[in-house]
Parts: C-alpha cells; sequence; structure tokens
C-alpha cells in the first residue's frame, strides 16, 4: 500500500512542468491522477471552481472510501487549492496544466493528471 510519505518520497526527484494555470485553460472533467513510477493514487474531479478528490486503492482505480485525502475544496483562479484534501492533506501549492494537469507541493511534482 502506497503512503502519502512514501508518495512524497518518491515524488521528490520529479521536475516541475512549466506550463499555463490550469484554470486558465477552463480543465473541467474528471483526471485520473498517478505518482511518479505509474502509482495511482486518485481520481480528480473539477467543475468550474469546485473539485473532488478520491484516493484510490489500485491499478483498477477502486477508491478506498476512508482516506482522508477524498474530499471536496475550491480552487483559486490560478488552479491552487484554496481549500480542500489537495490543500490539506497533499498540500498542493501550484498547478500547472498542458495536456497533462501536474499538482506540485513544497518537495516538487506531487502527481500528474490525466483526462479519463
Amino acid at each position: 500500500m502506497v503512503t502519502r510519505m512514501t508518495v512524497v518520497a518518491a515524488l521528490a526527484v520529479a521536475t516541475l512542468s512549466a506550463a499555463a494555470p490550469v484554470r486558465a485553460a477552463g480543465f473541467d472533467g474528471t483526471w485520473h491522477c498517478k505518482a511518479n513510477g505509474d502509482i495511482p493514487i486518485g481520481i480528480l474531479t473539477v467543475a468550474g471552481t469546485g473539485y473532488s478528490f478520491t484516493a484510490v486503492r489500485d491499478g483498477k482505480w477502486t477508491p478506498k472510501p476512508d482516506d482522508p485525502g477524498n474530499g471536496k475544496g475550491t480552487l483559486a483562479a490560478s488552479g491552487v487549492p484554496e481549500s480542500g484534501p489537495l490543500k490539506t492533506v497533499y498540500e498542493v501549492t501550484v498547478s500547472n496544466s498542458n495536456t497533462v494537469l501536474w499538482l506540485n507541493n513544497k518537495t516538487g511534482t506531487l502527481m500528474g493528471c490525466w483526462p479519463r
């Protein structure tokens, strides 16, 4: 089982993406998010300035119902989480996107999310 600390440690060597902010491009929809090494982390659904995140337990994208990373929150116009688990649990401080939504924290790239 992948823990939050394992994910953060594995991603510390990842590089940042230099792309436009997610909200500027209108990335509403559902995204599969993976850590470096193709490790499924969760399902992100973005609608307007709101989002929901559901942590998953495996490559079949099976939800982990009691995971503390689950929940809903809001995004700033820049795409940076203002509330919810992406801010409080995953500590996301930067969101960048091109065709992949990159969620970064103070250690680097936390996870990449691809359209579902």
